[in-house]
């Protein structure tokens, strides 16, 4: 596992590369987020990008795991010139990382970050939200062991963001009962 470690006024990035080669690059998701410490920034980089290591070998997608976390340290960290950083880490990598969407980003984000570098994995220029994809792919993964009918069942959505809310909207849907934790 490396981790990268750059700041600039207003925030800095870690960036988790977990066995990252140019055949096998890293892929993981850009979070923004205020921590309390410089630690729990680099722990949360290299934990999420150890899961996400799992994820790529479970689905076999030819990636590593990887993260970048953006550690705000003020509340109007502007995002633009935070994307733009992200850009250029991302260009100096040359292919060994990719991202996308997590915590406080956005499709928008990827878009504006694409002005900027190649390195971006976020349906952009597509109808589909990758979002809303992977709430449906949740889903499906509960019906495979559950069956369609799920009244009487309780299941428990950790995070109300994009993923976690249409997850749980969708589980309700099929007549299961919900608790949020967020």
């Amino acid at each position: 596992m490396k981790i990268i470690h750059k700041n600039t006024d207003g925030f800095q990035c870690f960036i988790g590369l977990d066995r990252a080669t140019l055949s096998q690059p890293s892929n993981g998701g850009l979070r923004v987020k205020t921590y309390q410490s410089e630690t729990l920034a680099r722990e949360d980089c290299r934990n999420l990008s150890l899961v996400m290591t799992h994820k790529h070998s479970l689905y076999n997608t030819g990636f590593s795991g990887g993260k970048i976390v953006a550690a705000i340290t003020e509340d109007k960290a502007c995002k633009k010139n935070l994307l733009s950083f992200v850009g250029s880490l991302l260009n100096e990598l040359n292919g060994l990382m990719y991202t996308g969407c997590d915590l406080n980003t956005s499709l928008e984000d990827m878009q504006y970050l694409r002005n900027y570098c190649p390195y971006i994995l976020a349906s952009l220029d597509s109808k589909v939200d990758p979002s809303i994809a992977t709430a449906y792919g949740v889903v499906g993964s509960i019906r495979g062991i559950f069956g369609n009918n799920l009244k009487g069942l309780v299941f428990l959505v950790h995070g109300l963001g994009k993923v976690g809310k249409a997850t749980a909207l969708s589980l309700q849907e099929l007549g299961a009962s919900i608790i949020t934790y967020d």
